[in-house]
């Protein structure tokens, strides 16, 4: 794993926590995520349904998250994890300005293999940090 791959994850996470008051506390929180992260990075993937409630917690090394099981509204609530998502389905990522938040406040319609980085806070509410359109004209 190259060092510019970590320094990219860790901006990205950076970016998506601005709004927490005390940033290198929740940088310090997630740090080890992100080491821990990076040997799966490129490593398999764990599925996850497509829920609801898709909890994340469930997913070990990268998350897949399979079928469109209608509107996903929560990640679960576990605390300070660090996750790579792989949609396979079309579910839609539904904003929720504290446990869900998303940019600009909108929701997401999903389209196969589109690619999120979601982290959550130390209260288990989720950010999504970074999000890849597998085909950008969707």
């Amino acid at each position: 794993m190259s060092l510019g791959i970590l320094s990219q994850i860790y901006q990205a996470i950076r970016d998506a926590v601005v709004g927490i008051n005390n940033v290198n506390q929740t940088l310090d929180t997630l740090l080890p995520q992100i080491i821990l992260a990076a040997p799966v990075l490129g490593g398999a993937e764990t599925s996850v349904v497509s829920a609801a409630t898709t909890d994340l917690n469930v997913a070990t090394t990268r998350a897949l998250v399979t079928g469109s099981g209608g509107p996903i509204t929560s990640f679960g609530t576990t605390p300070n994890l660090f996750r790579i998502v792989r949609f396979s389905g079309t579910p839609t990522i539904t904003n929720n300005a504290t446990t869900l938040a998303l940019p600009n406040s909108a929701n997401i319609v999903v389209t196969a293999n589109d690619i999120g980085i979601f982290v959550s806070d130390s209260s288990g509410n989720w950010r999504l940090a970074n999000y890849q359109r597998w085909n950008v004209g969707a």
